[in-house]
């Protein structure tokens, strides 16, 4: 997967599972977010808010801490990753294994994730 790539599946996966419930949390310090955690449990259609491919995720964010992605671009067969997540502050850290990592910055609200990844794209998730 390029560099490119992962970077849209981290921000996918970030917006999907992990989300600040309508506060702005800060970003420093402190373990896990419980609150925003707990709202980034689920499945999330994620896309990038810069987009004119049309491509998006689907993210799955799970409880027990891993995460499921599936890459869909138009034209190309679905592709899937599974890793593990974790919260700090308003960060939402994804592991996909093999060294390959991906932090962003998220907040949710209500059923909408929002999102800004490590090069400054914005992304945008609706619960499904």
């Amino acid at each position: 997967m390029n560099k490119w790539t992962r970077r849209m599946v981290w921000a996918a996966a970030i917006i999907s599972v992990f989300a600040l419930s309508g506060c702005g949390g800060d970003d420093g310090g402190g373990g896990d977010n419980g609150e925003l955690r707990a709202d980034l449990i689920g499945t999330w259609k994620v896309m990038p808010d810069n987009n004119p491919t049309g491509f998006y995720y689907i993210n799955t964010y799970h409880d027990d801490g891993t995460t499921l992605s599936e890459e869909h671009i138009p034209g190309d067969p679905v592709e899937i990753y599974q890793g593990t997540f974790t919260v700090s502050g308003n960060k939402l850290h994804l592991d996909w294994g093999g060294g390959d990592t991906y932090t962003t910055t998220i907040s949710i609200d209500g059923d909408t994730l929002r999102g800004t990844d490590m090069d400054g794209g914005t992304f945008t998730g609706i619960r499904q």
